[in-house]
Parts: C-alpha cells; structure tokens; sequence
C-alpha cells in the first residue's frame, strides 16, 4: 500500500495504464451520481442571501450598479457566488436554477477532489493512499451532503485544497508560471471567505521553515515577494465591491472578526450563545459527527509525526515532514487561536470544514505509519481489510441517510428515542422542508392549502414544489394555517398539536408536520 515499486509514484504521469482508468473510471462514477441526485437536496437557509451577494456584484462588474455597497453583502467574498449565479441564471425556472446551483457546487467539490488525490500522491507518493484518501473526503456524510447546497463552506474547502497543492508547487520549483497560479488560487480562496488569508501565512512559513531546518535550494525571497503582489492584484480583481471601496478588505476583516450573530446553538441539550461556546465547542463538534475511524487514524498519524520529528538528528527536519508539521496542526493551531480571540461559531462546525482535508492526511499518514509498523503479511492485509470494510460502511451511510446527510451523527452519542434532536443541532439549514411540502401536496386535494412554517428555508423551499405558489399559501401565524411545518430549530421539544408525518433521521425527528385545527 505505500512505495512499492509498483505503487511509487509522485504525478499522474507516473501512473501506469490501468491505475489512469481506475481513477477516471472513480471519478465518472462521482460525476454521474452527482448528476443524478442533486435535485434531491432542498435549499439552505442562507441560500437567498448567497444568491444576492453574486447578483450584486455581478451587477456591480457589468453594469456599474452600486447598490451592494448600502447592504451587508459588500462584506463577503464574491469569487464562487458571482460566477455561480451567471451559471445558474440560465435556468428558465426556480427549480433548474436550485439543481444548476446544486450541480455547479458539486462539480467543483469534485475538481478539488481531484487536485487531492493529486496533492495525496505528491506527498506520499502511493497511488492507493491517496485514491483512500480521496474516498475518506467523498463518504464523509456530512461533507458528502454539503458538498452539493453550501455554497460558502464547501467551496471555501475545494478552494482551499487547490491553494495547498498550488503552493507546494510553487515552493518545489518557484518559476513565474507556478507563482502566478498559486497567487490566483489564493485570491480566489480570500475572496470566497476573507479567512483565506490564512493560505498566505501557510506559504511564507512552509518556505521559511524549509530554509531554515532543510536549507532548502529552491527557497526565493524574490517569489514570495512576487507572489504577494500578483495575490493582491488577484484578489482586487476577484472581488468587485473592492473595486470602488479598497479599504472594505481591511473592513471585512474586523467584521468577520466579530461576526454580530447574535442567536443560540443548542449544544449538548443546552442553549448557548454564538459569542459564548465553550472552549471545547469545536473539538466535540468534529468528534461526534466525523467518522470515528478518521478520528483515530488523525490522531494515530499526529503522534507518529510529533514522535518522527523529536527523534530528528542535528535539529534537522526533513522537508516532507515540515510540510506534514504545518498542514496536520493546522487544526490544532487555529481551534486555539479561535478560543483566545473568542471567536463567534454557530451551526456545528461548518465554518472549519477546511480542517477536514488536513485531518484525512493526518488520517493517511496514520495509516502509512501503522502499514509500516505491520511486519507480517497476514496483519498488513487484515488492515486492509479493516480499511475496506470502513469504506463499505460509509457508503452505506449515506445511501441511509439520503438525502440529509447533514444531519450524520456517529455512534459517541446517543442515536436513541428523540435524543440527537433534544441535544444536537440537526438540519439547522431547513433543507428537509422540500420533502414536508412534497408530503403535504400529496396528502391533500384541496386546490389551495394554508401552511406556517418555522423558519426562513421553509419558505425558499415551498417554491420548489409549488413555484408559481397555486397551491400552498404560506402565512404568518398557526391560527391562520391548515398545517404547521418545522425543522425543530430553536425549539427541539414536541409541539401540542396533532402530528401527520415526519421524517426520522438516526432515531431522531428532522421534520414535524402538524395537522391544525382551524377553521
């Protein structure tokens, strides 16, 4: 599984003949699923307001309209939305413009997914850890879902990838061409989510580390200079609201900084405010809703790194593990950072989903450190074997869950009687409301139907079903309505109303539909 002679590999044009269609044959296969169910997820929550901040700024680039700068959308990034929304503006009804959306989010995801498995072989130059390491991305439940309605944190994700391989490149063999690339997938990152920021501090430190323990021949002063200076270019011309407005950078920063979400999260059965987590907020997050066997492999391939550098001769480091130093404690550095400063996080751990990839390679190197560390044959092919039946098992999680994947819980909490929905935020994000109109619209013939519903996406997703709304008429109080609809967000205790459907997820509710009896 690591560095045979047949397995040696360290670009796609080492791979021999077969291990090219093994992997063009994997990828179609993601394609072709992609395709087939990304009309089967609802719309988010913030889906509107994303759509609005590509519109604006579109209309900004083409047509000098400068409304966005009198609402709050100036201050996100535009570089996914606003390409995004020209795309899916040629759908001729809401329902195609939500599968374009779906579709175009997801294709990206892939393309990073790609760089991956590419960014995989560079560091550990084995075709089959990195096709594992590919899959561990695409079977995790929660990022398999995601990867198709969240626009925000998915595509800050794949961005991210891309800049991490874009830089390695750079820092190998530091010419004009590979400088440029790297500094527009920079941008591009920064102008997806101003945090992207980071990727500059990963290049300049990753470079100097090499020079300074690798004395490292391809370390240029000159590049990262270069570098600097084509990334702000990139990010200005990436970013339209900074084109009449160059200082809102600077002022996107301190309003991410102290992002004014002023709502609860329900954590572990409490209410808590966003601005209030506790220090372990994050941690618990990502422990319960990853794939425990990912945790542990992390984990596994964090302590043989710490250990493989403590044993280094000389205060010397080699240069793979001063990349593998960086990119694994990544994690780890920035959920500190984000206690210090007390940062504001809502809706589980989403807005961190860019550790995921960084946690899959500590999770690989893990499993080369313990393929190693297995003398025997007979041991190597029963983890093997271990890995496989993971593999399988994720799979099988998501065909279970589809299609709210978002809503995966391992098995450290309780899966039993309402208690993931009485302690956890579920789907914060509303998309199960597309099935409970579904529901509705088949349950009753009346030509017109009242319906209330909780929350924001409930509304966004009535029109997926009823787009020119000739059925459902949705109002704003239960005494008006014949059924109430909601997502338990905010409120996951029962309702005392008569109970019609739901959708069970994990042995927990996602979607209530009540029966109201007014007249």
């Amino acid at each position: 599984m690591t560095n045979s002679n047949t397995d040696f590999s360290e670009s796609i044009s080492e791979l021999n003949l077969y291990q090219k269609g093994l992997l063009a044959v994997l990828f179609a296969v993601f394609i072709v699923i992609g395709i087939n169910i990304a009309g089967d997820y609802g719309v988010p929550w913030d889906d509107k307001l994303q759509t609005a901040v590509g519109k604006q700024n579109l209309d900004l680039a083409l047509n000098g309209d400068k409304s966005i700068y009198q609402s709050h959308d100036k201050y996100y990034g535009s570089a996914f939305e606003t390409p995004l929304f020209f795309i899916q503006s040629f759908g001729k009804s809401y329902k195609t413009q939500i599968y374009i959306r779906h579709l175009v989010t997801h294709l990206y995801f892939l393309f990073a997914l790609f760089i991956f498995f590419k960014l995989l072989l560079k560091l550990f130059k084995s075709y089959y850890l990195s096709i594992i390491g590919v899959l561990f991305i695409y079977l995790s439940p929660r990022i398999f879902a995601h990867s198709f309605f969240n626009t925000k944190d998915i595509a800050f994700m794949s961005a991210f990838i891309i800049s991490i391989y874009t830089m390695l490149r750079m820092i190998d063999e530091p010419n004009n061409k590979r400088i440029i690339i790297h500094a527009l997938a920079s941008a591009f990152l920064i102008d997806i989510r101003i945090i992207g920021i980071l990727i500059t501090v990963i290049t300049f430190s990753i470079a100097i580390m090499k020079k300074l323990f690798c004395n490292s021949k391809t370390f240029n002063s000159i590049a990262l200079i270069k570098y600097s200076v084509f990334s702000i270019i990139f990010i200005f011309i990436f970013w339209p609201s900074l084109w009449f407005d160059p200082l809102l950078f600077v002022k996107s920063i301190f309003r991410m900084a102290n992002f004014p979400w002023r709502y609860t999260n329900l954590f572990d059965g409490i209410f808590i405010n966003a601005n209030e987590i506790p220090w372990y907020y994050i941690p618990t997050w990502i422990g319960i809703t990853t794939p425990f066997f990912i945790i542990t492999l992390y984990i596994t391939g964090s302590i043989s790194l710490f250990k493989n550098i403590i044993k280094s001769h000389n205060n010397t480091i080699s240069s793979n593990n001063i990349v593998f130093l960086t990119l694994i404690f990544i994690p780890f550095d920035l959920w500190l950072l984000f206690v210090i400063i007390s940062s504001v996080f809502y809706d589980g751990w989403r807005h961190l989903f860019f550790f995921y990839p960084l946690i899959v390679i500590g999770a690989i190197y893990g499993i080369n450190f313990l393929n190693r560390l297995l003398k025997t044959n007979t041991k190597k092919t029963i983890f093997i074997g271990i890995i496989v039946v993971f593999i399988i098992l994720s799979a099988k999680n998501i065909i279970k869950l589809h299609p709210y994947q978002q809503t995966y819980f391992n098995n450290i909490v309780s899966h039993d009687n309402n208690s993931i929905r009485q302690n956890w935020e579920q789907d914060y994000w509303g998309l199960c409301y597309k099935e409970g109109f579904e529901k509705i619209y088949n349950l009753n013939s009346k030509s017109i139907i009242r319906v209330y519903v909780a929350n924001i996406p409930g509304i966004n997703n009535s029109k997926l079903v009823d787009e020119n709304n000739s059925k459902f008429v949705l109002v704003d109080s239960l005494s008006k309505a014949d059924y109430f609809i909601t997502n338990y967000r905010f409120h996951p205790r029962e309702y005392n109303y008569e109970k019609i459907d739901s959708i069970y997820k994990q042995g927990s509710c996602i979607l209530g539909i009540y029966k109201l009896n007014n007249k």
